[in-house]
């Protein structure tokens, strides 16, 4: 009886997730600079960025049916200003979104995402 009580009192919001043995907590991985975007390159309105969590961003694609961007492909704002690099694609092949890792501290005087 008294083991079923306890478990009714556990506080499952300062339990942590199960680890496994191997696994490496927190890791970040590191950031490559974003190239320098010359006038002379051509650039493409991809997106909007909807939501930013912590140093990532998601960014939704605007046109329908637009080719994927692959993986590493640097985004930058409408000012050639390098923000990152696609980090992941997910959501539908038509209309797809991408997550963005940037750099905080490089992006503060440049217009950076912030939400």
């Amino acid at each position: 009886e008294r083991e079923k009580a306890d478990e009714e009192d556990v506080d499952a919001t300062n339990i942590s997730p199960p680890r496994t043995k191997n696994e490496i907590v927190n890791h970040v991985p590191e950031m490559p600079d974003v190239p320098e975007i010359g006038a002379e390159e051509e650039i493409e309105l991809v997106g909007q960025i909807v939501s930013v969590v912590g140093d990532v961003c998601v960014v939704a694609s605007e046109k329908e049916d637009q080719a994927p961007l692959d993986e590493t492909t640097p985004l930058c704002s409408e000012e050639r200003f390098g923000l990152g690099f696609v980090e992941e694609v997910f959501g539908p092949i038509t209309k797809p979104m991408y997550t963005m890792r940037y750099d905080k501290k490089k992006c503060k005087s440049a217009n950076a995402p912030e939400k």
